[in-house]
């Protein structure tokens, strides 16, 4: 079985527990990003945040997969249907365990 890590708001793989929580537990880790569009419009994402965010969302993927972790990416129109679209990609991988 494998882990999965859900990246939220913290967007770093150094210094981050989730991420070595997942690392000491599982030999196979994946990690994951929600992209919530309807939400966002409703809290006014400037174009300029928006862009920010997936500058980091670049760079994350890129350190992630220097170590072998695939990034990625559920799309959901709110957060209300997170747990649906983290449960079926959580089944997919095989991951026994969500890290957040």
């Amino acid at each position: 079985m494998s882990g999965l890590i859900w990246y939220r708001q913290d967007l770093r793989v150094q210094d981050n527990l989730a991420v070595a929580h997942a690392w000491q537990n599982h030999q196979c880790v994946h990690a994951v990003v929600a992209i919530t569009e309807v939400q966002w419009q409703r809290h006014d994402w400037a174009p300029i945040k928006r862009d920010l965010y997936e500058r980091r969302l670049n760079a994350l993927a890129a350190e992630l997969g220097a170590l072998g972790v695939k990034l990625h990416t559920v799309v959901c129109d709110t957060d209300k249907q997170l747990p649906a679209a983290l449960l079926a990609l959580a089944q997919k991988l095989h991951a026994d365990a969500l890290y957040f």
